[in-house]
Protein backbone atom coordinates (compact mmCIF):
# COMPACT_ATOMS: atom_id res chain seq x y z
CA UNK A 1 0.00 0.00 0.00
CA UNK A 2 1.02 3.35 -0.79
CA UNK A 3 1.37 6.16 1.93
CA UNK A 4 1.66 9.76 0.03
CA UNK A 5 0.79 13.29 0.64
CA UNK A 6 -2.02 14.82 -0.51
CA UNK A 7 -2.07 18.82 -1.43
CA UNK A 8 -5.01 19.99 0.90
CA UNK A 9 -6.40 23.01 -1.56
CA UNK A 10 -7.48 20.70 -4.41
CA UNK A 11 -10.83 18.64 -5.03
CA UNK A 12 -10.05 15.23 -4.57
CA UNK A 13 -12.16 12.17 -4.10
CA UNK A 14 -11.54 8.02 -3.71
CA UNK A 15 -13.02 4.89 -5.66
CA UNK A 16 -12.64 1.58 -3.69
CA UNK A 17 -12.23 -1.04 -6.89
CA UNK A 18 -14.73 -3.84 -7.04
CA UNK A 19 -14.58 -7.01 -8.90
CA UNK A 20 -17.30 -5.34 -11.74
CA UNK A 21 -14.81 -2.80 -12.48
CA UNK A 22 -11.85 -4.56 -14.01
CA UNK A 23 -15.38 -6.87 -16.10
CA UNK A 24 -17.39 -3.93 -16.98
CA UNK A 25 -13.94 -1.67 -17.56
CA UNK A 26 -15.20 1.17 -16.55
CA UNK A 27 -14.97 3.77 -13.26
CA UNK A 28 -17.34 5.97 -12.51
CA UNK A 29 -16.46 9.05 -11.15
CA UNK A 30 -18.58 10.64 -7.85
CA UNK A 31 -21.27 12.12 -8.72
CA UNK A 32 -20.78 15.14 -6.22
CA UNK A 33 -17.64 15.79 -7.64
CA UNK A 34 -19.23 15.64 -11.27
CA UNK A 35 -22.04 18.02 -10.39
CA UNK A 36 -19.49 20.57 -8.99
CA UNK A 37 -16.44 19.64 -12.23
CA UNK A 38 -18.56 17.72 -14.38
CA UNK A 39 -18.09 20.77 -16.92
CA UNK A 40 -14.85 21.44 -16.50
CA UNK A 41 -13.77 17.90 -17.18
CA UNK A 42 -12.56 17.31 -20.69
CA UNK A 43 -13.19 14.48 -23.21
CA UNK A 44 -9.63 13.19 -22.34
CA UNK A 45 -7.54 13.14 -19.21
CA UNK A 46 -4.44 12.08 -18.00
CA UNK A 47 -3.52 10.33 -14.58
CA UNK A 48 -0.35 10.69 -13.59
CA UNK A 49 1.05 8.29 -10.77
CA UNK A 50 3.59 8.71 -7.93
CA UNK A 51 6.34 6.45 -10.41
CA UNK A 52 5.95 9.11 -12.96
CA UNK A 53 4.08 7.35 -15.59
CA UNK A 54 1.27 9.47 -16.94
CA UNK A 55 -2.13 7.55 -18.75
CA UNK A 56 -4.49 9.02 -20.95
CA UNK A 57 -7.81 7.66 -20.10
CA UNK A 58 -11.01 8.56 -22.14
CA UNK A 59 -13.87 9.87 -20.33
CA UNK A 60 -16.97 9.05 -21.24
CA UNK A 61 -20.45 10.83 -20.45
CA UNK A 62 -23.75 10.40 -20.59
CA UNK A 63 -27.05 10.90 -18.88
CA UNK A 64 -25.44 13.43 -16.12
CA UNK A 65 -22.34 10.16 -15.54
CA UNK A 66 -19.19 10.64 -16.51
CA UNK A 67 -16.91 6.97 -16.21
CA UNK A 68 -12.88 6.96 -16.52
CA UNK A 69 -13.11 4.06 -19.68
CA UNK A 70 -10.86 3.38 -22.43
CA UNK A 71 -7.75 2.87 -21.35
CA UNK A 72 -8.30 2.02 -17.86
CA UNK A 73 -7.67 -1.30 -18.42
CA UNK A 74 -4.51 -0.87 -18.97
CA UNK A 75 -3.94 1.31 -16.16
CA UNK A 76 -4.94 -0.84 -13.68
CA UNK A 77 -3.24 -3.81 -15.26
CA UNK A 78 -0.39 -2.24 -15.68
CA UNK A 79 0.28 -1.12 -12.02
CA UNK A 80 -1.74 -4.77 -10.68
CA UNK A 81 -4.65 -2.92 -9.35
CA UNK A 82 -7.71 -5.03 -8.15
CA UNK A 83 -10.29 -5.62 -5.87
CA UNK A 84 -9.83 -4.18 -2.45
CA UNK A 85 -7.74 -1.36 -3.54
CA UNK A 86 -8.64 1.89 -3.23
CA UNK A 87 -7.96 4.91 -5.78
CA UNK A 88 -7.41 8.41 -4.33
CA UNK A 89 -7.69 11.05 -7.31
CA UNK A 90 -6.63 14.87 -6.76
CA UNK A 91 -8.12 16.84 -9.46
CA UNK A 92 -5.34 19.23 -10.55
CA UNK A 93 -7.77 21.49 -13.76
CA UNK A 94 -6.98 21.27 -17.35
CA UNK A 95 -3.52 21.20 -19.09
CA UNK A 96 -2.21 23.12 -21.91
CA UNK A 97 -3.23 20.91 -24.40
CA UNK A 98 -6.56 20.76 -22.49
CA UNK A 99 -6.68 17.13 -20.83
CA UNK A 100 -8.39 17.37 -17.53
CA UNK A 101 -5.47 15.98 -15.25
CA UNK A 102 -5.68 13.91 -12.20
CA UNK A 103 -3.22 13.07 -9.90
CA UNK A 104 -3.74 9.42 -8.27
CA UNK A 105 -3.18 7.45 -5.78
CA UNK A 106 -3.32 3.82 -5.05
CA UNK A 107 -3.84 2.03 -1.81
CA UNK A 108 -3.80 -1.92 -1.57
CA UNK A 109 -6.36 -2.11 1.13
CA UNK A 110 -7.01 -5.94 0.74
CA UNK A 111 -8.27 -8.13 4.06
CA UNK A 112 -8.79 -4.86 5.97
CA UNK A 113 -11.97 -3.77 7.09
CA UNK A 114 -12.63 0.16 5.77
CA UNK A 115 -14.57 2.69 6.46
CA UNK A 116 -14.89 5.01 3.41
CA UNK A 117 -16.25 7.66 5.49
CA UNK A 118 -13.15 7.79 7.08
CA UNK A 119 -11.44 8.26 4.08
CA UNK A 120 -13.65 10.72 3.05
CA UNK A 121 -13.11 12.89 6.27
CA UNK A 122 -8.97 12.19 6.18
CA UNK A 123 -8.80 13.59 2.13
CA UNK A 124 -10.96 16.38 3.14
CA UNK A 125 -9.04 17.56 5.65
CA UNK A 126 -7.39 21.39 5.00
CA UNK A 127 -4.17 22.53 6.22
CA UNK A 128 -1.37 25.38 4.89
CA UNK A 129 0.94 23.12 6.40
CA UNK A 130 2.26 20.07 4.83
CA UNK A 131 0.86 16.59 5.48
CA UNK A 132 0.49 13.50 4.35
CA UNK A 133 -1.91 10.40 4.60
CA UNK A 134 -1.46 7.12 5.58
CA UNK A 135 -3.83 3.96 6.24
CA UNK A 136 -2.91 2.11 9.14
CA UNK A 137 -2.66 -1.85 7.78
CA UNK A 138 -1.77 -4.92 10.05
CA UNK A 139 2.21 -4.67 9.79
CA UNK A 140 2.29 -1.63 11.10
CA UNK A 141 0.76 -2.90 13.98
CA UNK A 142 2.42 -5.88 14.02
CA UNK A 143 5.83 -4.77 13.16
CA UNK A 144 5.42 -1.92 15.56
CA UNK A 145 6.75 0.48 12.68
CA UNK A 146 4.61 3.13 9.99
CA UNK A 147 6.44 3.95 6.79
CA UNK A 148 6.70 7.71 6.09
CA UNK A 149 6.08 8.87 2.05
CA UNK A 150 9.77 9.38 1.43
CA UNK A 151 9.27 12.75 -0.78
CA UNK A 152 7.68 14.35 1.95
CA UNK A 153 10.61 13.95 4.40
CA UNK A 154 13.42 14.91 1.35
CA UNK A 155 11.00 18.06 0.58
CA UNK A 156 9.81 18.62 4.80
CA UNK A 157 12.48 17.29 6.62
CA UNK A 158 15.74 18.39 4.81
CA UNK A 159 17.92 17.81 8.20
CA UNK A 160 18.29 14.23 7.89
CA UNK A 161 16.04 12.20 10.33
CA UNK A 162 15.93 13.21 13.56
CA UNK A 163 13.50 12.47 16.35
CA UNK A 164 10.12 14.21 16.04
CA UNK A 165 7.11 14.68 18.09
CA UNK A 166 3.60 13.48 17.78
CA UNK A 167 1.28 15.56 18.97
CA UNK A 168 -2.82 14.44 18.87
CA UNK A 169 -5.65 17.06 19.02
CA UNK A 170 -5.96 16.98 23.05
CA UNK A 171 -2.08 17.86 23.44
CA UNK A 172 -0.46 14.91 24.25
CA UNK A 173 2.50 13.80 23.09
CA UNK A 174 4.68 11.30 22.31
CA UNK A 175 8.65 11.41 21.05
CA UNK A 176 9.35 8.97 18.26
CA UNK A 177 12.30 8.38 16.00
CA UNK A 178 13.19 6.71 12.23
CA UNK A 179 15.08 3.95 10.93
CA UNK A 180 15.44 3.43 7.00
CA UNK A 181 15.10 -0.27 5.40
CA UNK A 182 15.16 -0.83 1.76
CA UNK A 183 14.83 2.49 0.78
CA UNK A 184 11.77 2.59 2.88
CA UNK A 185 11.75 5.32 5.54
CA UNK A 186 10.12 4.40 8.51
CA UNK A 187 8.88 5.80 11.96
CA UNK A 188 9.95 2.68 14.15
CA UNK A 189 11.51 4.20 17.98
CA UNK A 190 8.48 4.70 19.66
CA UNK A 191 5.51 3.88 17.34
CA UNK A 192 4.34 1.41 19.71
CA UNK A 193 3.87 3.71 22.55
CA UNK A 194 1.75 5.84 20.04
CA UNK A 195 -0.57 3.50 18.84
CA UNK A 196 -0.75 1.98 22.17
CA UNK A 197 -1.64 5.44 23.77
CA UNK A 198 -4.03 6.35 20.83
CA UNK A 199 -5.49 2.85 20.15
CA UNK A 200 -4.83 2.84 16.68
CA UNK A 201 -6.52 -0.08 14.99
CA UNK A 202 -5.91 -1.80 11.75
CA UNK A 203 -7.91 0.22 9.02
CA UNK A 204 -7.78 3.67 10.95
CA UNK A 205 -6.94 6.56 8.83
CA UNK A 206 -4.46 9.54 9.96
CA UNK A 207 -3.47 12.84 8.68
CA UNK A 208 0.09 13.26 10.08
CA UNK A 209 0.42 17.23 9.88
CA UNK A 210 3.64 19.34 9.86
CA UNK A 211 2.96 21.68 12.64
CA UNK A 212 6.27 23.00 14.00
CA UNK A 213 9.67 23.02 12.58
CA UNK A 214 11.18 25.94 14.29
CA UNK A 215 12.93 24.85 17.98
CA UNK A 216 11.82 21.08 17.81
CA UNK A 217 9.67 18.93 15.04
CA UNK A 218 6.43 18.26 15.99
CA UNK A 219 3.75 16.61 14.07
CA UNK A 220 -0.15 16.65 14.62
CA UNK A 221 -1.80 13.69 14.06
CA UNK A 222 -5.89 13.45 13.39
CA UNK A 223 -7.30 9.98 13.37
CA UNK A 224 -10.27 9.04 11.57
CA UNK A 225 -11.48 5.61 12.83
CA UNK A 226 -12.46 2.62 10.71
CA UNK A 227 -16.14 1.60 11.29
CA UNK A 228 -17.50 -1.79 11.70
CA UNK A 229 -20.57 -0.06 10.07
CA UNK A 230 -19.25 0.42 6.43
CA UNK A 231 -21.26 3.28 4.52
CA UNK A 232 -20.73 2.79 0.60
CA UNK A 233 -20.13 6.42 -1.68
Amino acid sequence: MADAQIAGDRPSFFKIIHSAVARERKLELPKKFVSKFGHKISDVAVLNVRDGTAWNIELKKADGAVWFQNGLQDFLEYHSIRAGHFLVFRYDGLLSDGKSRFHVLIFDMSGVEQSDVAVEDAISFKSRNPYFISVIKSSYVNGNFMNMPVDFVKKHLPGGLPNIKLQVPDGRLWEVGFSSYMAQIRISKGWAAFMHGTNLQIGDVCVFELIDTTVALVMKVHIFPASNKLEKL
